[in-house]
């Protein structure tokens, strides 16, 4: 009877050892893969321990964090904000490791703006890479234009842009982006600004031809949008015609748009053309 009893017993706690083993390998995993994503190593103490081998380091580090999302969208899995999270800080140990290699900065900007949405963080860590890579005209570029698209922050994407318009190898179309924005952001008098400046530093003919042409566009409209504001300070409405500022002696004539459109009131009382202010 004792030796069925412990036969019955042992039988009893191999079963139980061969169901409760994977439950607890599997536990064990799920908890280091949350370690793994809840922790990365100090950059001070990674850099003191590196030694002469800060860009060797860094390179490993940046395909860690490459295999890391690729993986996960290879095999199709979700990839979580806590997944981003740690992607994020392998990725801010790659540029304090090496702040001058510009591969992290556009991987990670582009994959934290178009995967996640995580346009701030994206912002972020271009922004530090603006600090070290200062002739590099991309990374201010890349910043303006996801406080555009992404954030729809005209002003700072003006500002953005226009900063890496002022770069020797910048090109025209920078410029003309950038004086686009500014006007766009309401502020039509720092587009003027930037413009006689970019008028004044420009020696190519055809270059100066074009900013002129804008110049002479955003200026006009911008002697509208001062009737407007005249208009409304006599009348106490906003005109919802160009012709009501001519009816009511505001001005003259409506200014000829040099781009060939026709000058409209937006319903927020900005003045804009039909042209777009584009050839």
């Amino acid at each position: 009877m004792k030796r069925i009893s412990f036969t019955v017993l042992f039988f009893s706690l191999l079963v139980a050892h061969l169901w409760l083993t994977p439950q607890v390998l599997n536990s064990k995993k799920q908890l280091d893969e949350k370690s793994k994503l809840s922790y990365v190593m100090p950059s001070s103490f990674v850099r003191g321990v590196a030694l002469d081998f800060k860009g060797l380091l860094a390179d490993y580090t940046e395909l860690q964090a490459v295999f890391f999302i690729g993986e996960k969208i290879e095999r199709r899995e979700l990839i979580t904000i806590e997944d981003w999270k740690y992607f994020k800080k392998l990725i801010l140990l790659v540029v304090d490791l090496d702040p001058y290699f510009y591969d992290p900065y556009y991987f990670a900007g582009s994959m934290l703006a178009w995967g996640p949405h995580l346009y701030d963080d994206a912002i972020e860590i271009l922004k530090i890479g603006m600090k070290h890579r200062t002739t590099d005209r991309r990374l201010p570029f890349m910043i303006g234009f996801y406080y555009y698209y992404f954030l729809n922050d005209v002003e700072n994407g003006a500002k953005y842009i226009s900063i890496a318009s002022q770069y020797p190898d910048a090109p025209p179309l920078y410029k003309k982006l950038a004086i686009r924005l500014k006007y766009y952001s309401g502020d039509y008098g720092a587009a003027l600004i930037f413009l006689e400046e970019t008028i004044r530093n420009t020696r190519d003919e055809n270059l100066s031809r074009m900013y002129k042409k804008r110049y002479n566009a955003i200026s006009r409209a911008g002697f509208l949008e001062r009737a407007v504001l005249r208009y409304v300070e006599k009348f106490g409405t906003r005109p919802t015609h160009i012709d009501d500022l001519i009816d009511a002696g505001i001005i003259d004539a409506v200014p000829v748009d040099p781009y060939g459109g026709t000058f409209f009131i937006k319903k927020d009382g900005r003045i804009f053309s039909t042209s777009k202010f584009a050839n």
